[in-house]
């Protein structure tokens, strides 16, 4: 369907579907969204990804989860004699709405639901499912507590891998397994179910050959890499490669107060956001300071890409769906006297375009003038947080933009090519200048009355 807004033609269907045949002669249903629809599911991916994983209390899922793989996954199984698999029987294609009642809102839920469920091809619907199986992941754990059993349960999206020493646990687990995942309204596919045994030899675990020592590759991924290099597929055996030596991914990076200048994250972010491209020397050197207990002003890049996104639920112009503002937030980047302070909480974090950084419970711009001054300009955030980090910025001595009197030159240090466009302002002014044969924006305080 095709219909006319502001003089362009759009397409308002979200997906099409293509069809993958299975080994088996079934197929599979691929939902593939429009580039308009797929970034707006990819704006609200980290988001949901940081939800799942509040969730997941226990430590449940390693699928599509930052720092877990198939290898973190399989690891937790090391030294086990038995090992039960089980897989899901459509996963994605039962994540419905009324699964997602009271974990995700109203308006989430009708951006990540394609024709009453999570549908496979999403970039959303890893996360979604994760966040949908969270209670039945919290049932089968608390099943395991209450027999006081020992036995070690992970999950790779539809995967789940339960491993024990005891003979014949299998048969009272499965029957608690079936009860447990039926009521919670997925089904088993019981064409998967399999019981592994240690005396047998090496389990596989997504993949990955499990012993009593450790992980491994197991000889399947080993001949495919033997053939990749016989046949110089160069791609596909680096790939395998990797696979094959079993590694662990990266630990979470700490989340210092000074983050420096990352250019990975500067990628990442601003080709998720579709924003101008960013040469790393060309981003003035500034510092990141704490003034007070979880109060940063920070230089971080990434805080001044996403200074209406990694947040705690507020959001500004800066976030507009159809990104207008968001696109001139290049321009704060790199004018030297502005950065981004903003109140955060301990271990509260939140990822987009893979790049995790604090949560911002309350955010504002921060601007050093040419006179010497420091002014703070609105604040952004939750009532009392908003509070909290005027009373902190204050007592570092910034003063309020929109009520102080200027002394001197009111203009904010540093200048920014009229490439970029102007940013939207909140408080200051902006206007076009000169400077080195090139046409440039500045920005000042207009001369304020004493308060």
């Amino acid at each position: 369907m095709l219909i006319r807004i502001s003089g362009k033609i759009m397409n308002t269907k979200r997906t099409r579907q293509i069809k993958i045949r299975k080994r088996r002669g079934e197929y599979r249903t691929i939902y593939v969204p429009s580039p308009e629809y797929k970034y707006q599911l990819r704006q609200i991916a980290g988001k949901l990804e940081s939800k799942a994983r509040a969730l997941d209390k226990e430590g449940i899922s390693h699928g599509f989860t930052r720092f877990k793989s198939p290898i973190t996954n399989a690891a937790a199984h090391v030294g086990r004699e038995f090992t039960l698999s089980i897989d899901l029987k459509d996963f994605f294609d039962h994540v419905t709405p009324e699964k997602l009642k009271g974990k995700l809102s109203k308006s989430e839920i009708e951006l990540v639901v394609e024709n009453g469920a999570a549908r496979q091809g999403l970039p959303t619907s890893p996360a979604v499912a994760n966040i949908a199986f969270s209670p039945t992941d919290a049932a089968i754990i608390k099943w395991i507590k209450i027999n006081n059993m020992d036995i070690i349960y992970t999950r790779y999206a539809d995967d789940m891998t339960f491993s024990f020493d005891a003979p014949k646990f299998e048969i009272k687990l499965l029957a608690a397994l079936r009860n447990i995942i039926g009521r919670a309204g997925f089904k088993i596919n019981d064409r998967k179910t399999k019981l592994q045994r240690a005396i047998d030899g090496r389990r596989v675990v997504t993949g990955i050959a499990v012993d009593k020592d450790g992980v491994h590759p197991t000889r399947k991924m080993k001949r495919k890499l033997r053939a990749a290099l016989h046949q110089k597929n160069v791609d596909e055996a680096r790939g395998l490669s990797e696979w094959c030596q079993c590694k662990q991914p990266n630990p979470p990076r700490e989340l210092s107060v000074s983050q420096p200048c990352n250019e990975n994250d500067l990628k990442q972010l601003t080709k998720g956001w579709r924003l101008r491209k960013v040469n790393i020397k060309d981003i003035p050197e500034r510092k990141s300071e704490k003034i007070s207990n979880c109060i940063i002003i920070s230089a971080d890049p990434a805080m001044y890409l996403g200074m209406s996104s990694f947040t705690n639920g507020w959001t500004s112009c800066m976030n507009q769906k159809n990104g207008e503002f968001r696109k001139t937030v290049v321009s704060w980047l790199l004018l030297e006297g502005t950065r981004v302070a903003y109140l955060y909480k301990e271990n509260d974090t939140v990822t987009f375009h893979g790049v995790e950084r604090h949560k911002m419970h309350a955010r504002c711009l921060v601007h050093t003038l040419k006179s010497g001054m420091v002014v703070y300009d609105k604040i952004y955030g939750n009532e009392n947080e908003i509070s909290e980090l005027r009373q902190a910025l204050d007592g570092w001595g910034a003063l309020p933009v929109d009520s102080v009197k200027i002394v001197g030159d009111s203009r904010v240090v540093g200048a920014v090519s009229k490439k970029y466009g102007a940013p939207h302002c909140d408080n200051l002014k902006v206007k076009e200048s000169r400077k080195n044969g090139r046409m440039v924006y500045v920005f000042y305080v207009d001369m304020a009355p004493s308060t």
